[in-house]
């Protein structure tokens, strides 16, 4: 199995089918990342696929993106792949809420996956 799960979600601005045609063909997945005021972004990573869920469904409204909404499977030799940009990656064992935070928030940003690089799972989706 993989050793974390980054989340991913389209918010329901593409449908299940664009995200096979157009991230998995173009090499690409919208990650969630936490900008704060500092200018720091960090990858929030999780050890369970569930609780890498219930921070989405936790930040993005409950269940309502359910259906374009799931993580990426990783490993922690994987995670150099957010650290080479820059980011920081942050390993959390609570779905931690940011809607309320005035020092962050969530974006989610096009993570380009490297040429010749095969992502472990390159998104669960239900």
């Amino acid at each position: 199995m993989h050793d974390y799960h980054i989340p991913l979600t389209i918010r329901d601005e593409m449908s299940i089918l664009d995200v096979i045609n157009e991230c998995h063909k173009d090499n690409w997945s919208p990650v969630i990342v936490i900008r704060y005021e500092d200018g720091r972004t960090v990858v929030p990573v999780f050890r369970t696929y569930d609780t890498a869920m219930k921070f989405i469904f936790r930040n993005f409204g409950g269940k309502k993106f359910k259906k374009t909404s799931g993580t990426i499977g990783m490993n922690k030799e994987h995670l150099e792949l957010f650290t080479s940009k820059g980011w920081e990656v942050e390993v959390m064992d609570f779905p931690k809420k940011f809607t309320d935070r005035k020092d962050a928030s969530l974006y989610v940003d096009a993570f380009e996956i490297p040429e010749g690089f095969h992502m472990p799972n390159q998104g669960v989706w239900e």
